[in-house]
């Protein structure tokens, strides 16, 4: 599972204000004590999915990676003309990730679900996933 190349495919995006590969998330309760500027987005590893073993002289598997984004935005004003800030973070996502390759050795990058977790006047939560599969081949003896 690689993180540094997707951090750097976001920095390189110049939208979010910050990107952590962390599990330590605030609750959007949180940021009326501690504010913080916004946009930023958050990279969960998930988990890693084994496919079918083929084997011939070298065995090969493929390997699913999952990974969640949790994005945090200004909450929008739906009255307004303008796309809510959190519609244009996880835009900014998309545009960034969908079929982007990690390294060499990754298929593109594929959205997979996304759902809001957390809403207040202020601000909003949501949480996108997306998975790219490699085949890993063991290194021949």
């Amino acid at each position: 599972m690689q993180i540094k190349p997707i951090v750097n495919q976001l920095k390189s995006q110049g939208y979010f204000f910050e990107i952590r590969a962390s599990k330590d998330i605030p609750s959007i309760d949180d940021l009326k004590n501690n504010p913080i500027t916004l946009p930023i987005c958050y990279l969960l590893p998930v988990k890693d999915g084994g496919g079918q073993i083929s084997s011939n002289n070298r065995p090969r598997q493929s390997i699913t990676s999952t990974y969640s984004f949790c994005l945090i935005a200004e909450a929008g004003d739906f009255d307004t003309l303008d796309e809510p800030p959190m519609t244009q973070a996880k835009e900014k996502l998309l545009a960034a990730l969908l079929g982007f390759s990690i390294t060499a050795d990754y298929q593109p990058m594929s959205f997979v679900s996304g759902q809001i977790q957390e809403t207040n006047k202020k601000h909003e939560s949501w949480v996108l996933g997306f998975e790219a599969t490699r085949t890993f081949k063991k290194a021949q003896l």
